[in-house]
């Protein structure tokens, strides 16, 4: 597919949300059809999860960091 490198590089910003509707619709249609970029998705969801908890946390971190 000649499009799947400037679709991958909007999977980042397609699990942060911030895609509009017209290029968000067509990353779903390309992800049917890819199976790599649908397990790079899993991966960027589950970091992006990950990451957002971490910036929900409001301990101090220790002195020796």
């Amino acid at each position: 597919m000649s499009t799947h490198p400037q679709l991958r590089d909007l999977l980042g910003p397609y699990v942060m949300g911030a895609l509009g509707p017209d290029e968000g619709r067509e990353v779903e249609e390309h992800l049917r059809d890819c199976p790599e970029c649908g397990e790079e998705v899993r991966d960027l969801r589950l970091a992006h999860e990950r990451l957002t908890d971490l910036a929900d946390l409001e301990e101090t971190p220790p002195p020796e960091l």
